[in-house]
């Protein structure tokens, strides 16, 4: 997993012989968003918030040396149903999403580009930690010289991850203090807000 969903649809469409055209796609997506805000409003079990995410995104979100944003291969409307139903979606300040690229590692230059037009300045590469629970996440960070995080709270184990070659690895968030230790070691020339 970890692929952008509109990569997944293309890939869909072509194993049905069907063209990937504007209005086939824009019909798609609407009745995708709709079934997917269905089954979030469904009640559901084990559908909840990783272990250690709502403490850690508390204690980052008061760190003014951090900025949040969110780097997902979800349209951007997806993902925003996926954040109301888990109640983080005032949570992250900018984001990079499928619909600006169906590439997943061109999304962290525009995520990067967002921080600049917001705060007026940019932030280095080493100051960026890209977080994911994939190998595809740890990737599309390594061209552009972020630091990588990878937690192992999805379909991958630590070691899959960690053969993924990430700067980091967790199990999960539980250890909150563990987490923001690894925030802190970042470099003191980092600038105010930068994330």
């Amino acid at each position: 997993m970890g692929r952008t969903d509109p990569l997944i649809l293309d890939e869909v469409l072509k194993s049905h012989a069907l063209s990937g055209d504007e209005e086939r796609i824009g019909r798609f997506r609407e009745t995708y968003f709709r079934i997917l805000q269905e089954e979030m409003d469904m009640p559901q079990e084990g559908k909840r918030l990783c272990p250690g995410i709502q403490p850690l995104l508390d204690a980052l979100s008061r760190n003014p040396r951090i900025t949040l944003g969110l780097l997902t291969g979800n349209w951007r409307d997806g993902a925003y149903i996926k954040l109301r139903h888990f109640g983080i979606y005032g949570r992250f300040e900018l984001g990079a999403f499928a619909d600006d690229s169906a590439i997943r590692t061109d999304l962290v230059p525009v995520a990067m580009e967002r921080f600049h037009l917001r705060k007026g300045f940019r932030v280095a590469p080493h100051n960026v930690a890209v977080i994911g629970d994939t190998p595809l996440d740890v990737a599309c960070a390594k061209p552009h010289g972020t630091s990588t995080l990878a937690v192992a709270t999805g379909l991958h184990t630590v070691e899959e991850l960690r053969n993924a070659g990430p700067d980091h690895v967790f199990s999960d968030f539980g250890d909150t203090e563990s987490v923001l230790r690894l925030f802190e070691s970042f470099p003191s020339s980092r600038n105010p807000g930068s994330g």
